[in-house]
């Protein structure tokens, strides 16, 4: 099991004078002071509430790494349901 945080990552796309704004996810592991990125999946989402919802409940939950994938594949799952 890797002991990992997951943190909001907020990326913005620029084409022409056009700017987008879209939201993902990181794994991060602080080991003795540093902070490495374990994975990073950007544009889940350009609703910040969304992502912000999925990080959360990934740290509360204390989700493995080897279950991210899953996790964003059922968040989009969701969000195209509803």
């Amino acid at each position: 099991m890797t002991n990992c945080k997951y943190i909001l990552v907020k990326n913005e796309y620029i084409d022409g004078e056009n700017t987008r704004v879209s939201y993902g996810i990181a794994a991060i592991e602080n080991c003795d002071g540093v902070i490495s990125v374990l994975m990073s999946v950007s544009d889940i989402s350009s609703d910040f509430c969304a992502v912000e919802n999925l990080v959360n409940v990934c740290n509360a939950k204390e989700l493995d790494l080897i279950h991210i994938e899953d996790v964003i594949n059922d968040f989009f799952a969701t969000v195209w349901l509803n």
